[in-house]
């Protein structure tokens, strides 16, 4: 071909044929540089070194830093012409025989918080989670049923108590870091590298996970009105929670506000108080109701 540059003279006193073709190559060496790019980009993408240790943030309120939530569950059943929201397990189907004797299917129940970096649910994303089991809930006092329980309800009235009653949980918990309280789900961990995530500022929402009937009851942060309807989720399915973290030796330095939220003015500016001390306490969750 006349494209073709190579040419090949051959004689027959020649006893070989010489291909002009070059020895030296650009590539030598490159195929190693290539195994080492190679190596260097799976480190970086595949074992990427991230730190993902862990601040403990604490609950600003008050001098003692406790908190307390509460649990209400809607009633249409005692009384269908006027249900109501209450704050007991009965309502869900449990015994008080059930919260007496921690049968499995109440302590393998709980209430799980889910922290969401926004409260548009298209785009969020879960951040992270905590667990409340339901015996880790405060007791009240609750009179016997003697069908329900006769052998402790006998036994009270052979030792002269004629109104028997014992300790029921109910769905309200509070957490405080002193020595004779409970802490569970009082401290909440977040990275101490900022660099994964910068914002300080989570939307919580919360679901009670029933093991007796297998279902899951989604909680939304006050009574609708009307109470069966569809709702704005960003306005009744969170709290906003914000990390703080102190400057100079205020304690506790790395500390966290729970803010009723709104999605039309954002948070309230209200700090939820402990133990139902003002209007703006407890931090409430009611059943979601459908239909």
């Amino acid at each position: 071909m006349s494209a073709n540059r190579i040419q090949i003279k051959a004689s027959t006193s020649d006893k070989k044929v010489t291909i002009p073709l070059g020895q030296i190559f650009d590539e030598v060496g490159r195929e190693q540089l290539l195994e080492m790019h190679d190596q260097i980009e799976q480190q970086n993408n595949i074992n990427y070194i991230q730190d993902y240790e862990t601040t403990r943030y604490t609950p600003n309120y008050g001098p003692e830093f406790e908190i307390y939530y509460e649990f209400e569950f809607w009633d249409d059943i005692t009384n269908p012409a006027l249900p109501v929201y209450v704050k007991n397990f009965n309502i869900l189907g449990y015994q008080n025989l059930d919260l007496v004797r921690n049968h499995k299917s109440f302590t393998k129940s709980f209430f799980k918080f889910d922290f969401f970096d926004s409260p548009i649910r298209k785009e969020q994303k879960l951040m992270f989670s905590t667990i409340m089991p339901t015996n880790n809930c405060q007791k009240q006092a609750a009179v016997i049923n003697e069908s329900e329980d006769p052998a402790e309800y006998w036994a009270q009235w052979s030792d002269g108590i004629t109104l028997p009653i014992y300790d029921v949980y109910v769905p309200a918990f509070s957490a405080s870091s002193g020595p004779t309280g409970s802490n569970e789900n009082y401290y909440l961990q977040w990275l101490k590298d900022r660099e994964l995530f910068s914002a300080n500022t989570f939307y919580m929402s919360c679901k009670f996970f029933n093991a007796k009937t297998g279902t899951v009851i989604r909680m939304i942060n006050q009574i609708p009105t009307p109470i069966q309807g569809t709702y704005n989720f960003e306005d009744f399915f969170y709290y906003q929670v914000i990390f703080n973290i102190e400057i100079g030796n205020t304690t506790p330095k790395y500390n966290y506000t729970i803010h009723p939220y709104n999605s039309v003015v954002g948070a309230t500016g209200i700090i939820l108080a402990p133990l139902g001390e003002t209007a703006n306490g407890p931090i409430k969750f009611y059943e979601f109701v459908t239909g």
